[in-house]
């Protein structure tokens, strides 16, 4: 099984999985070394748990799965972080910001307890997403004002966006 890391807004996640050779089998949980949760899988070896975390939890969740004779037959470990807090843009362009299509470049600024994903840009009629903090304005543009948003995101999808006109020429 590959070790991950999972980024969630809620402080409640669902486990679930299926394997043929755990049918009837039991999995055990544990929340960092702590044992929290043991359950059965069905004949089918399918099996689902929902478990709570604290809204700053950060560590690891562990699954162990044994088959129908306590045979260890798999284990994960999985690094969860709990994120509800959104980003907030700290640096934005003014509102009628004078800009040219094809050389200019907005710069904006979001941050996070975390950090910024990406961002979503729309001007103009269209979407562009970014892994950056700056966007050119595409020669395509249509000329005028044109409303612009930008949308910040973190890892664990939490958002946040600002708006303004721009003017293209």
């Amino acid at each position: 099984m590959k070790n991950s890391t999972i980024y969630s807004d809620k402080k409640e996640i669902k486990l679930q999985g299926e394997d043929e050779k755990l049918k009837d089998g039991t999995i055990k949980i544990y929340q960092n070394s702590k044992k929290i949760k043991t359950i059965q899988a069905d004949e089918q070896g399918k099996w689902n748990q929902k478990i709570k975390l604290s809204n700053d939890f950060s560590g690891y969740i562990k699954i162990k799965q044994y088959n129908e004779y306590g045979t260890l037959i798999g284990e994960k470990k999985t690094k969860v972080k709990v994120d509800n807090e959104k980003p907030e843009f700290t640096s934005f362009p003014k509102n009628q910001t004078l800009v040219t299509r094809g050389k200019t470049k907005l710069t904006f600024l979001a941050q996070d307890n975390d950090k910024i994903d990406k961002y979503k840009i729309y001007l103009g009629g269209k979407i562009y997403k970014t892994k950056t903090n700056s966007f050119a304005i595409p020669t395509n543009t249509p000329q005028g004002t044109q409303y612009l948003r930008v949308r910040a995101y973190d890892k664990a999808g939490n958002s946040s966006y600002r708006e303004t006109f721009v003017l293209v020429r």
